[in-house]
């Protein structure tokens, strides 16, 4: 079941607002990937 704009309780505008209110408080971090985490994710999501 997809969600689209006109669904959604939360939008960009109130997303963009949160942003700007804790600019300056938060830090961003870079996003750490790991293939084997994913290939397990992957496995656990869809078993077979």
């Amino acid at each position: 079941m997809g969600a689209n704009a006109s669904t959604l309780a939360v939008g960009y505008a109130d997303i963009d607002a949160a942003a700007r209110r804790i600019e300056g408080h938060a830090r961003r971090t870079p996003v750490m990937t790991s293939r084997a985490v994913r290939r397990q994710a992957v496995q656990t999501l869809r078993p077979d």
